[in-house]
């Protein structure tokens, strides 16, 4: 029903023209409006698909990943890789400005709907630089958004939180992900011996499928224990503690073979 719902709300030739689908790491914000606008396309509703996502963080090599400091995608950033996306004929020279760069965007979105994707926007720093840009760009192509951050401060932006999924789609998302791994003890253990994973993970899909695929490693009873310790974290921290594990379980050699990779 958030599929249905959100794709009549993109279709809908009037506001809103902003949509925001928030929630926490690993809730399935991205994997939401990557099903959303395959939806939308076959309403042959828009003209063109448009997808920018905001990178956080990079890889440093042997020093991992850091943040990075300033707002993830600039206003010029966002309108340049649009214009490579929707306008790859379009002659780009040094000097043009980024007015002029705007203006020739705003033009070929206002002569027809265009949705676009903007994905990652995680604090209100990538918020508060982007969304005069975001205005300007829409209606009647319309922009749909995913962050961790609440939005609810911008009145012109429909706020959609993504919940974590119901009790019944964890069980079924267990099943699925451990037929996929070949785990067949988990694929076909009951409800009441699934419950603990349940209550223990909660209905976070990324979290789901990690600790799914630690049961290749350890016992689910021996996951768990580790997990409760965990669970009162944030979802960051929640995350970096299974990360952790898969690592530990890692020799030296597949260690220096995934930092390579």
């Amino acid at each position: 029903h958030h599929l249905a719902h959100l794709v009549d709300l993109l279709c809908t030739p009037t506001a809103p023209w902003l949509i925001a689908l928030a929630g926490i790491g690993g809730i399935g914000k991205t994997a939401l409006a990557d099903a959303v606008v395959r939806q939308a396309i076959l309403r042959d509703h828009f003209d063109d698909v448009g997808w920018v996502t905001a990178k956080q963080q990079v890889f440093g090599g042997q020093h991992g990943l850091r943040g990075v400091h300033q707002p993830a995608l600039s206003a010029d950033a966002l309108i340049r890789a649009l214009i490579n996306q929707l306008l790859p004929t379009m002659p780009l020279t040094p000097s043009m400005t980024l007015a002029e760069l705007q203006a020739q965007l705003c033009a070929h979105l206002n002569q027809r709907p265009h949705l676009i994707v903007v994905d990652n926007l995680e604090t209100l720093t990538d918020l508060e630089t982007l969304i005069d840009t975001l205005r300007d760009l829409a209606n009647p192509t319309k922009f749909l958004l995913t962050s961790r951050t609440s939005l609810f401060h911008e009145t012109d932006v429909y706020h959609y939180p993504v919940p974590e999924l119901t009790q019944a789609w964890t069980l079924s998302l267990v099943r699925q992900e451990a037929q996929t791994r070949n785990l067949p003890d988990l694929r076909h253990a009951s409800d009441s011996d699934l419950q603990p994973l349940v209550e223990t993970v909660g209905g976070n899909p990324l979290a789901i499928r990690l600790v799914v695929g630690q049961c290749h490693l350890y016992a689910l009873d021996v996951i768990l224990e580790n997990l409760r310790a965990a669970r009162d974290q944030t979802m960051e921290q929640f995350y970096t503690y299974i990360y952790r594990q898969a690592w530990d379980a890692l020799d030296e050699t597949a260690r220096r073979v995934l930092l390579v990779m």
